[in-house]
């Protein structure tokens, strides 16, 4: 028989959890929606306000994406062990199989119309997003690419004003429908984000014209997506056979480096999604080279995926200088030379690698 882990013990158990590890706050909210359904939103929002980088919109954005019976409880009590929390210590008490059997039907219907939400979702965002896109203009120079040196080519522009006029399908604010991209502020660059094996439309990534001047995305250009799917944004022939590919968290790196270095260049769209991005394009030229920049973040949250990226595809990891935040800011400073030297050298590298490995394996 099965242990009924409370609302209550679940929430001690989460004070032994670091709230800041993104994969470690995703597995929890499953859980947390899985054992408890809506009434576990609560505790999850009380548990990530513990990270310095709380969103209350991404939090609640994030819930109603969380797949119900992906992750369940013994995650959370699994995991809060690791840090010394002793369920021994707490009133656990034995589910009642009827009990049992009814959460369990609970579940599956709050699974079904997660699903049927997430779905009507999807399918309204890529709607507006293709409308967007539609009244977007080409542009000659955004106050973001104007900041990063680079090109507009690939990418449209709108007036916040004119974006802001989209409404969301669901979200609300203040009880009115929430604006779309209501955080971008200025001449927004809009980078047009596509299924890497299809070619379609999927999402927009919006930049703000303008630099946030509070919270913990002052000094940056606000970046949010307008839709949802896995989808990436690239320039050159990415699914060019024969050839080395490059993948990078963001646009500006895969632009800057395309235009230095005329290779094909895919921006994956964030550090969490390089991994994505490189299994995907794996799938697609199953013998290329294909290199995985990481970005030079102070925790090493932007190194460490980017090297577990390159892992998995048996690729090639790559870093800018360690003054550096990323390649666009390296290429700034001291121009393209090196970082072509660097790319080349690499290549160079993996390409003997491989010939000398060939050659060591011996005929059946």
């Amino acid at each position: 028989m099965l242990n009924d882990i409370s609302l209550e013990v679940a929430t001690i158990a989460l004070t032994y959890i670091d709230a800041h590890n993104r994969d470690t706050w995703l597995k929890v909210g499953n859980a947390l929606k899985t054992e408890f359904g809506s009434s576990g939103f609560d505790i999850w929002d009380d548990w990530s306000k513990t990270a310095d980088n709380y969103d209350a919109k991404a939090v609640k954005s994030v819930w109603r994406s969380l797949t119900v019976g992906k992750v369940n409880i013994g995650t959370v009590i699994y995991l809060a062990k690791q840090n010394g929390f002793d369920i021994s210590k707490h009133e656990v008490k034995p589910i009642d199989p009827q009990e049992q059997a009814a959460r369990q039907a609970k579940r599956e219907q709050q699974a079904r119309e997660a699903e049927a939400h997430e779905k009507a979702e999807v399918e309204a965002l890529t709607a507006i997003a293709k409308q967007i896109q539609q009244v977007a203009n080409t542009p000659f120079v955004t106050p973001y690419t104007q900041d990063k040196g680079m090109s507009t080519t690939g990418l449209l522009s709108i007036n916040c004003n004119e974006l802001h006029a989209f409404k969301h399908p669901f979200d609300t604010y203040n009880g009115k429908p929430q604006s779309i991209g209501y955080a971008l502020k200025g001449l927004v660059t809009l980078a047009p984000f596509c299924d890497l094996k299809t070619g379609e439309f999927v999402r927009l990534q919006g930049i703000s014209g303008v630099k946030a001047t509070e919270g913990k995305e002052a000094g940056t250009y606000i970046k949010r997506f307008i839709g949802k799917g896995v989808s990436f944004w690239w320039q050159g022939y990415i699914k060019k056979q024969g050839i080395a590919k490059i993948v990078f968290e963001g646009v500006s790196d895969a632009q800057t480096t395309h235009e230095h270095t005329n290779k094909p260049c895919l921006a994956a769209g964030g550090k969490d999604q390089l991994k994505k991005a490189a299994l995907a394009l794996r799938a697609e030229c199953p013998h290329d080279p294909i290199i995985v920049f990481g970005d030079n973040d102070p925790k090493g949250e932007g190194q460490a995926k980017a090297e577990a990226a390159a892992t998995a595809v048996n690729g090639i990891f790559l870093l800018p200088p360690s003054q550096y935040k990323d390649v666009n800011e390296w290429v700034l400073a001291e121009g393209a030379e090196s970082l072509n030297k660097m790319i080349d050298d690499a290549i160079d590298n993996t390409v003997i690698e491989r010939s000398r490995n060939k050659k060591a394996v011996p005929d059946a």
